[in-house]
């Protein structure tokens, strides 16, 4: 999440996070609380970029970035 959307307003986050699936299903997010602070993600973790792509992830997007970033790279060297 945080490669996608360390940039999004930390309301829009908060929804991602569960608040839409909680409204849409009817939830009630105080029973839901102490899951959730088990799962412990948070619009603050989200919220930080992510550094670098895991070297061991085989994730699509991080296989795309990496695929951009090489393109990037050799389309820059031959300019």
């Amino acid at each position: 999440m945080r490669f996608a959307f360390s940039d999004i307003d930390e309301k829009e986050v908060r929804m991602m996070l569960g608040e839409n699936a909680a409204k849409l299903y009817n939830f009630d997010l105080d029973a839901l609380r102490a899951a959730a602070n088990e799962a412990n993600i948070t619009p603050g973790q989200v919220a930080v970029p992510l550094d670098e792509i895991p070297a061991d992830s085989t994730c699509i997007t991080f296989q795309r970035a990496r695929a951009m970033e090489m393109m990037g790279a050799k389309s820059g060297a031959t300019s």
